[in-house]
């Protein structure tokens, strides 16, 4: 069955929008004339098809028999398959829902990327002023080395010392 399904050109794409009525529906469809149907799962991470597998095995009814790579599922529709009345299933979101659904995931992740990146940068400027200090209090004296209140010797000479 593997095979048959592996050489058939029935197939599924869960696309930008995921999983919604539409997918499911298009599988009901092609179970009709078929076996065995193929889900490609284009812009899917690397654990995110287990979850489609999950997700669709519940919704449609059908068996995941196999997953080839990183992208694709095979079903089985099953023995007895019976064509439901309802062939989209009530708790699924409709194709323009899906499709805000997967624009707000994307602005999230992009949001998260940005964090990360300002945290970082942000924990580089607190070392470089822990090393250097604050370069708001900075007056020109202090930055071209010349003496402190009460003292003769240059700002490098007592760094020296201190490290010493």
């Amino acid at each position: 069955m593997k095979k048959m399904a592996q050489k058939g050109s029935n197939y599924v794409p869960v696309g930008r929008r995921g999983i919604f009525g539409g997918v499911i529906l298009n599988m009901h469809m092609h179970w009709k004339k078929h076996e065995t149907v193929k889900v490609i799962c284009k812009p899917c991470k690397p654990g995110q098809v287990h979850e489609y597998a999950n997700e669709i095995a519940r919704l449609s009814g059908g068996i995941p028999i196999q997953m080839i790579g990183d992208d694709t599922i095979i079903f089985y529709r099953g023995k007895n398959y019976v064509q439901p009345e309802v062939m989209s299933p009530i708790d699924t979101l409709s194709k323009k829902r899906a499709l805000e659904k997967s624009k707000y995931e994307q602005s999230l992740e992009s949001v998260r990327r940005f964090i990360a990146i300002a945290e970082k940068e942000l924990e580089l400027y607190y070392r470089h002023i822990a090393l250097y200090g604050d370069p708001n209090n900075r007056n020109p004296n202090s930055i071209l080395g010349s003496p402190r209140k009460g003292s003769d010797k240059p700002k490098k000479v007592e760094l020296l010392r201190k490290r010493h």
